[in-house]
């Protein structure tokens, strides 16, 4: 080979190495059309190359293709080069290959620019795509479209598809790529082709209803069609129209990473200052320090520059750039703009150190089963550990209001260890999810079941306890006069048990002794301990949040007491009766489906209740043997 030859090779070798295109040079070097043109490239580097090797690269990388010949206009500055930085470079690899990519970032940080980028390199290269980018308002899924404008024009004639339609919302390409550029509403997403889905600020629907709508439309399509999902924003509070994004982020901030879902965390002083623009962070030095680490491929470097940086973030005050953001923003904007901090409020019930040391612990569990119990599926279940021999379990069971705002939960607590096995939490009607309430209970060991019985909630305890064919006594009860007949009900919540319940919440996940012996194994329950703030001298979820799950556990730890007076596992009679349960008995009922036996006593109240309840002021002779522990 001659000199120009030679360089010719070394070239497409350099190119393929450096962008870590998957490709080889063999590969590379097939496509080759034997027509060669002199090309320019964004950064002023005229080089000559083959059209078809050009267009291949292109083709098979998005980061070449963005890197070599992307264009951006800025306004009082004009048409320039598009030149990614490392975080953007490190997520452009990853785009082609994950089906959701979700971004947790600082403002302005060029990741909207980057994703029309791409969106238009999908559809520029490859055949059939149906593009759907969903923004806030008309005016910004017109801006989203324009940012793709410069590269349009800017880019060779030899890599341009021919487009057949383009108006400020979307592009038709001749290779049957669309682009469609749309405001947030109950229509959007809704393509019998989509291949892939843009939420752009997607924090910001109007409401969380409207963006689970949207996702609800696009899943089932991008699941036929292999498409995947790009979701985009700044934090937006915890509930409300942020929640879905709050709770994608926290998902996959407490499951780790896969290879089809990925989080991807930009701070603010991963986006190096660029020259002209003013007030500089001044910690460009800092950051190719840790780049030249290749920080993004290796988390526990990442850690220690997060380290590095959080004092300087702390005293925002002494750097002229985060004094800037504040001034212009406000705290709570500064928190959630810039920090990217999903905001709920200085009147959080749990502070940040806690609900840190309860998502650090979440990591540690996995699921034996999801959407399943044994040998049934039920939409919502959990289990991390199946009942163990001789082991006692409690269960709290918090049931759905019936306005379709709220969910049933059900806890399961092993009382021995304090740990949450399992957890449900879902919409269904009252008596379907009495019969769950006693499959679970059934197969925990014939565990002890806490209802809450207000409203519909009754409904629930008499399909448990009252069932005709099928009732379940292992619960809590009390005496209730209605209309001057006396009935069990369960556990009722009022100003003072609500109180006591919630108190007793606190005091577990605050006193470190109690929190020691406790294990939580649900970000379900996680995210409800993070939406729950003080309001009216009382704490309860913030508006458009929900605390069904953390109720339910909180039954589990208020009667915990109760459970643990008595051997290794009980029952309880309708006159207070304790009996003993073992690996026999357990046996025996399997045998005979008998599960009542030993606890099926008379269900007429005794007088003697009467008498302990107004002696001792305890609601049941129930409670009263809990009490003594007889």
């Amino acid at each position: 080979m001659n000199k120009k030859e030679r360089e010719f090779v070394s070239s497409i070798k350099l190119k393929i190495t450096y962008y870590g295109i998957k490709t080889t040079f063999e590969d590379a070097l097939s496509n080759a059309m034997g027509k060669f043109v002199n090309v320019q490239y964004n950064s002023g580097r005229a080089e000559l190359i083959d059209i078809g090797i050009e267009y291949f690269l292109c083709k098979t990388s998005a980061l070449y293709f963005i890197s070599t010949y992307a264009w951006i206009d800025l306004p009082g500055t004009g048409t320039i080069p598009f030149n990614p930085y490392y975080i953007q470079k490190e997520t452009l690899k990853l785009l082609p290959f994950t089906k959701k990519m979700i971004y947790l970032k600082t403002r302005q940080c060029g990741i909207s620019t980057l994703t029309a980028l791409y969106c238009l390199w999908r559809g520029n290269f490859k055949n059939s795509e149906n593009i759907d980018i969903i923004s806030t308002k008309q005016q910004k899924a017109q801006a989203f479209v324009s940012k793709i404008d410069p590269t349009m024009k800017m880019m060779p004639e030899f890599l341009k598809t021919p487009t057949t339609n383009k108006n400020s919302t979307g592009i038709k390409w001749a290779n049957g790529s669309i682009i469609l550029s749309e405001t947030a509403s109950d229509r959007a997403g809704r393509g019998d082709s989509l291949s892939l889905l843009i939420l752009d600020e997607a924090a910001h629907y109007q409401t969380d209803r409207l963006t689970r709508g949207i996702v609800a439309a696009a899943m089932p399509t991008l699941a036929r069609t292999g498409g995947s999902s790009v979701v985009v924003s700044t934090p937006n509070q915890t509930a409300g129209s942020g929640a879905y994004y709050y709770e994608q982020v926290s998902m996959l901030q407490i499951n780790g990473n896969t290879n089809k879902e990925k989080l991807i965390e930009i701070d603010w002083f991963e986006i190096p200052d660029i020259p002209g623009i003013e007030p500089y962070k001044n910690y460009n030095e800092i950051l190719d320090k840790y780049i030249k680490l290749d920080y993004f491929n290796h988390p526990e470097i990442k850690e220690k520059m997060k380290k590095e940086f959080e004092p300087i973030t702390e005293n925002w005050r002494d750097n002229e750039w985060l004094r800037k953001q504040h001034e212009d923003l406000g705290d709570v904007l500064f928190k959630q703009e810039v920090l990217h901090s999903f905001v709920v409020g200085s009147d959080q019930v749990f502070s940040d150190e806690i609900l840190e040391k309860v998502k650090v612990q979440l990591s540690d569990h996995t699921l034996i089963w999801e959407n399943k119990i044994n040998d049934q599926n039920i939409t919502g279940m959990l289990v991390w550990d199946l009942p163990k021999p001789k082991h006692r379990y409690i269960i709290g069971v918090d049931v759905s209001t019936g306005t379709g705002n709220d969910y049933s939960s059900i806890e399961v607590m092993d009382v021995d260890t304090y740990e949450q096995v399992a957890e449900f939490k879902g919409k269904m009607p009252t008596k379907t999810f009495g019969k769950l309430v006693k499959k679970v209970a059934k197969f925990y060991n014939q565990a002890f079941v806490v209802i809450e019985a207000n409203s519909i909630g009754e409904a629930v305890f008499n399909e448990v306890y009252y069932h005709d064919v099928d009732p379940y006594d292992n619960v809590y009860k009390q005496k209730k006069m209605k209309n001057g007949i006396s009935r069990m009900t369960g556990w009722e919540t009022n100003v003072k048990t609500r109180q006591l319940m919630t108190n007793n919440i606190i005091d577990w996940f605050n006193v470190e002794d109690l929190y020691d012996k406790m294990t939580i194994k649900s970000s379900r329950l996680y995210q409800e301990l993070t939406t729950w703030v003080w309001s009216s001298n009382r704490p309860d979820h913030i508006r458009g949040a929900h605390d069904d799950t953390l109720i339910a556990w909180g039954l589990c730890l208020y009667l915990r007491n109760k459970a643990d007076s008595y051997g290794e596992s009980f029952f309880i009679g309708d006159d207070g009766t304790t009996f003993e349960f073992t690996e026999k008995d357990s046996k025996e009922m399997e045998d005979t489906g008998d599960y009542f036996g030993l606890a099926m006593t008379d269900r007429d109240i005794e007088t003697e209740e009467d008498k302990i309840k107004e002696t001792y002021g305890v609601e049941s002779l129930a409670d009263y043997k809990w009490i003594i522990g007889s």
